[in-house]
């Protein structure tokens, strides 16, 4: 049997819906019934620089995350991210009860990535290096990126789908570049969002294709939670992976602390399957953008001729509210394509 884990982010990415603002006890609760229910991997939250609030999951100093960690004994193992160019790294110190850390990148912060990894790696951390948008790179940037992944070594990588815009034949074909120059002790993720809502369709296809010598990771979230489309819902993959493969998950211990604690943020900050956001998946446009124009009060057709405009400037990897703004006066006028 290939060797999956899941990794519930929860409190990390989930915590992009609601400017991480969880409040205390729920962040404590979620991170204790993600532990009773067996998820292997929870990752807390972000190491970030600024001034610490405890009633949010991000954190500028390691032994305040620390404090928001169920009671031992462990079932799980315990990560947490950092974006290098938001964290000066000499703040970082060692841990006995987080295990990993996960690099957050884009191509123009790689060094400053592989030298901030490479202090955590000395400090006793199992790395990750996740790059921002896999699917932004051309098929000659992608071998560079994988080339200099594998220089480093690091304990796993992840394929990133920060636009949700993989099909099964993409991620086949960025997963080969993976497969071909990471060595096989190394783990390779999959991060997913749901603007195509083929999350699970993509997991599952991922642990089919997947080598069995490699062990993989796949990130999910409870009910999705995330930055609208969301993420790939923890309580679903794990139900079919319990029905399928492994019955090695509780899963109502993810339900109750899903209908509790997380329904009631989805009630005040939904999420969800929006066809703006396919829209920008299936023209690889930032996700930024329709958030933008959506707050901007524009309907479904305007955003859509908007995000095709984006798409034609060949300006959509990273958002840009100068352009978003002169685009969205010409939006007003024409109709979605």
């Amino acid at each position: 049997m290939k060797n999956l884990q899941v990794l519930d982010c929860t409190l990390r990415d989930g915590g992009h819906v609601n400017n991480f603002d969880f409040g205390l006890d729920t962040i404590k609760k979620v991170s204790q019934a993600l532990n009773n229910a067996r998820i292997d991997i929870v990752e807390i939250g972000f190491l970030k620089n600024g001034e610490y609030e405890d009633n949010k999951s991000v954190f500028e100093y390691i032994d305040q995350a620390e404090k928001i960690l169920p009671k031992e004994p462990y079932s799980s193992t315990f990560s947490i991210m950092i974006r290098p160019d938001w964290y000066d790294i000499d703040k970082l110190k060692p841990s006995k009860k987080i295990e990993i850390i996960r690099f957050a990148f884009y191509w123009d912060d790689i060094d400053l990535t592989i030298k901030q990894a490479n202090i955590a790696r000395k400090l006793g951390y199992k790395v990750f290096l996740n790059p921002v948008n896999i699917t932004g790179y051309s098929d000659e940037g992608l071998k560079d990126l994988v080339s200099r992944l594998s220089d480093f070594e690091p304990h796993g990588v992840s394929i990133v789908d920060t636009f949700g815009c993989l099909t099964d034949k993409r991620l086949e074909d960025i997963y080969k570049v993976f497969e071909s120059k990471i060595p096989k002790k190394v783990i390779v993720g999959l991060h997913l969002h749901e603007n195509l809502s083929l999350a699970l369709s993509l997991a599952l296809h991922f642990y089919n294709i997947s080598d069995v010598a490699r062990n993989i990771v796949i990130d999910s979230s409870i009910l999705g939670m995330g930055r609208i489309p969301g993420n790939l819902p923890t309580e679903l993959f794990v139900g079919y992976f319990n029905k399928n493969i492994n019955n090695k998950y509780i899963i109502g211990e993810v339900l109750k602390v899903a209908h509790e604690l997380i329904l009631p943020i989805k009630k005040i900050y939904p999420w969800g399957y929006s066809p703006i956001y396919a829209g920008s998946a299936f023209l690889g446009v930032h996700r930024s953008y329709p958030e933008f124009y959506e707050e901007q009060g524009l309907n479904y057709q305007q955003i859509s001729a908007a995000l095709s405009s984006i798409s034609k400037a060949g300006i959509s990897g990273k958002f840009d509210r100068k352009l978003a703004e002169k685009i969205m006066g010409e939006a007003w006028d024409k109709e979605g394509e």
